[in-house]
C-alpha cells in the first residue's frame, strides 16, 4: 500500500522533539514546516497518528487531516517542495 500524506496542526504547545521522538517509526516520514504544522507521509492511518501523538499532547489541539498532495501549490522552501516531490510525485493525466 502507497503511502499517504497527512497533515498535522497544533494550537497549542507540543515540544517539537517530543513529535520528532513519536515519529521516529521506520513507516513515518515527516516534514516540519514550523512548530504548528507538519507533513506526514505514511501507510498508519489518521487514528494510528493521534494514538502516537495523544500520550504527548497534554493540553494541545491538534487535527491530523489526510492531504491531497496531486494539487499543490504554495511559497516554502525548496527542501520541502523536494521532500514531498520524492515522496508524493505529481501524476500527470493522459487523455484517453
Amino acid at each position: 500500500m502507497a503511502n499517504a500524506l497527512y497533515t498535522l496542526t497544533i494550537a497549542g504547545s507540543i515540544e517539537p522533539g517530543r513529535i520528532e521522538s513519536v515519529f521516529k517509526a521506520p513507516n513515518i516520514d515527516w516534514f516540519r514546516i514550523n512548530s504548528a504544522i507538519w507533513f506526514v507521509s505514511t501507510d498508519l492511518s489518521a487514528r494510528q497518528i493521534h494514538e502516537l501523538i495523544k500520550p504527548i499532547a497534554g493540553d494541545a489541539n491538534f487535527v491530523i487531516m489526510k492531504s491531497d498532495p496531486s494539487d499543490r501549490y504554495g511559497w516554502a522552501s525548496k527542501k520541502f517542495w523536494e521532500w514531498l516531490a520524492e515522496r508524493h510525485p505529481k501524476r500527470t493525466r493522459r487523455a484517453i
